[in-house]
């Protein structure tokens, strides 16, 4: 039985493919959680920049500056979905629109 060990041995090329040029980086992080995804070592990957700060009102995405910022005080899955969400939107290039995300024309 093959032991599953990186990303590439259970994420399809296909999904890989959209992480662009991190692609090959992304796919050879080692799994060091069956449950979880490792979201912040993709984003480190992926050049993008985590913040934490002390603001109970605050998680927003800089997609220009590559910066995802995170309430301090959130718990540790709401903390994960927002990052995965950032590494999304700035991967994707995507903008926010009144009720859902469009991907921005380059």
């Amino acid at each position: 039985m093959k032991v599953l060990k990186r990303y590439k041995d259970i994420y399809s090329d296909e999904f890989l493919n959209k992480f662009g040029k991190y692609k090959d980086a992304v796919g050879k992080i080692e799994l060091d959680n069956l449950f979880f995804v490792n979201v912040e070592k993709i984003a480190k990957i992926c050049e993008i920049r985590i913040k934490y700060i002390k603001d109970l009102d605050c998680n927003f995405f800089e997609t220009k500056n590559r910066t995802i910022i995170i309430n301090e005080f959130a718990d540790e899955s709401r903390k994960r979905f927002l990052i995965a969400k950032g590494i999304a939107r700035i991967i994707f290039q995507m903008e926010e629109t009144e009720n859902s995300f469009k991907i921005k024309e380059v």
